[in-house]
């Protein structure tokens, strides 16, 4: 598990870089957005989670997500887990997408084990071509405890 992690990490600072033939587009020449970042809250009730979020587009309809946050489960207990999450998304063209996105959650509860969940979000995005503003809305489980309802709001650059 230790080298997934090392070879996602390693691709995300390589495309975040602008290194790698993969990452880049030599047809565009206009300002178009390549990255965004943006906060996102998903909650239903008792449990949800927030975590702040880096987006590298590697084309109009793929992107890779990593995220810091924590999410929480309030019962008799009031559970918390933080960690970081990786995650590849699918989306349609034009500036109103459809978003499918599938990842790991690399969580660390209070046993301060690393646990891998999966990490799962479909729904709309609005997020035009050249730099502005980037906006989610849609149903999401991830940080063990996240989910179903998700809304993120950021910018593009």
């Amino acid at each position: 598990m230790n080298n997934l992690r090392s070879i996602v990490l390693i691709a995300m600072l390589w495309c975040a870089l602008g290194s790698g033939a993969l990452c880049q587009s030599s047809k565009d020449t206009t300002a178009r957005a390549q990255q965004a970042l943006y906060v996102e809250l998903s909650s239903f009730l008792f449990w949800g989670n927030i975590s702040l979020n880096y987006e590298y587009l590697l084309s109009n309809h793929f992107s890779l997500r990593a995220g810091l946050g924590m999410g929480y489960l309030l019962d008799e207990h009031t559970r918390q887990s933080g960690g970081a999450l990786t995650m590849v998304n699918y989306f349609t063209g034009g500036e109103h997408k459809f978003e499918l996105g599938l990842g790991l959650s690399f969580n660390t509860p209070r046993d301060n084990n690393i646990n891998p969940t999966p990490a799962v979000t479909i729904g709309y995005r609005y997020q035009p071509a050249s730099p502005g503003t980037i906006f989610r809305l849609g149903l999401t489980y991830d940080y063990r405890y996240g989910g179903p309802v998700q809304v993120s709001w950021g910018k593009t650059f």
